[in-house]
């Protein structure tokens, strides 16, 4: 334990040193601009037309600038804390879905990702949505487990759904949330654990938060639904010139069905340019995904693999350009599933390998993920992915007098 610590705080201080180290991206430059019309005078709109991406971020992000400075190291400091505040919150999900040794290995594991290290040293919103996507998983498997304290499940499910809505606000990668969130609760109330009357009344407190949390979002989608269709079929897979030239619904279907299995592909195995899996890492979260279809009775489990299945489906089915924050909706399931295989792997080798080989195994394969995730941060270039790439309700304005 004590050696992870100190890993764990060796990564949360390249967060803080990589801040200045690297070169602005164009998509940093979009939410700083956002943030700066949010600090001069409140906008008018839930969306940032020059990012295509909720407000929610460029609203945070103006406040943190006025405590901390208006510099771009300032405003990546926010991201900093946020990421590292992603790891407590993704170690205390693994512990509620694995075990303490399987969170132990896959918060480690994510620490050190090239992908997550980038989205912690940049002034962008994904590592906020990860963590409120990480608060309201916490809260919503924890809530379904207090099935002998109503009040308590009620409360917990009450914060998850809190977490969920406000997700909204961040990114656009809360629609993948939000299916995987539609198949959890799909799975209790048709195949319920708990008593039908008391899963009904858990998903009717989730739902009614969630739907007051999301009602000025909902209300906006609403009142702006000509410029949402408009602006997300600009990034759906039949906008893509391989989609379009195929001709008709057989062929059309198997390249949507190739697009999914490539988007599952480059999500466990990075391709140049990409901050995803290292090999180390992919390998043994495509392991841990395939050992843990076995547990897909457990709830918690299902709800990994769903948020898994419905970022790859939203990738899949949609254009290549913004995987990278498309895909990264997925890492809890991913990086979890990963210090699971690690774990299932060393209990395998209990009774019939030796200790000092176990040993030896498991330092290889963290200095590889280590040595592997830090030289391709710090030596490849960041690779820059449009801002608005994965927008699909984006640039909505509210209605405003004439």
């Amino acid at each position: 334990m004590a050696a992870a610590a100190v890993a764990l705080a060796a990564a949360a201080l390249i967060r803080v040193f990589s801040i200045d180290s690297i070169e602005l991206q164009p998509a940093e430059t979009a939410f700083l601009d956002a943030a700066a019309e949010a600090v001069r005078g409140f906008p008018a709109g839930l969306w940032a037309e020059s990012t295509g991406q909720p407000a929610g971020y460029p609203y945070i992000l103006s406040g943190w600038m006025k405590l901390s400075g208006s510099s771009p190291a300032a405003a990546r400091m926010l991201s900093a804390a946020l990421g590292v505040a992603a790891l407590a919150a993704f170690y205390v999900m693994c512990l509620l879905v694995f075990d303490r040794r399987s969170a132990l290995f896959a918060t480690i594991m994510l620490a050190f990702s090239a992908w997550h290290l980038e989205y912690s040293s940049r002034a962008l919103p994904m590592v906020g949505f990860l963590l409120l996507e990480l608060l309201g998983t916490v809260a919503l498997l924890a809530g379904m487990a207090e099935g002998g304290r109503p009040k308590a499940r009620l409360w917990l499910l009450a914060l998850a759904a809190v977490a969920f809505g406000a997700s909204a606000y961040l990114h656009n990668a809360f629609f993948i949330f939000s299916a995987a969130v539609a198949l959890f609760w799909a799975r209790e109330l048709l195949f319920a654990d708990d008593p039908p009357a008391e899963t009904a009344r858990g998903a009717r407190t989730f739902l009614i938060v969630a739907a007051l949390v999301l009602a000025p979002y909902l209300a906006a989608l609403t009142l702006n639904a000509g410029d949402v269709w408009s602006h997300a079929g600009e990034v759906w897979i039949s906008r893509s010139p391989q989609y379009q030239e195929a001709n008709g619904f057989t062929e059309q279907s198997r390249h949507a069905l190739g697009s999914i299995v490539s988007a599952a592909r480059g999500l466990l195995w990075s391709v140049e340019g990409s901050r995803r899996l290292d090999p180390a890492t992919g390998l043994l979260a495509a392991t841990g995904l395939l050992v843990g279809l076995r547990g897909l009775g457990d709830r918690r489990r299902l709800m990994l693999w769903a948020l898994f299945a419905s970022a790859v489906a939203a990738g899949g089915l949609t254009v290549s350009q913004g995987w990278d924050s498309r895909l990264f909706a997925a890492a809890p399931a991913v990086f979890a599933y990963a210090g699971f295989a690690l774990h299932w792997l060393l209990g395998w080798m209990e009774a019939r390998v030796a200790r000092p080989f176990q040993a030896a195994f498991l330092v290889a394969v963290f200095l590889l993920v280590v040595l592997y995730n830090l030289t391709s941060y710090y030596r490849d270039p960041a690779p820059t992915e449009d801002p608005a790439a994965a927008a699909q309700p984006a640039s909505v304005q509210w209605p405003t007098p004439s």
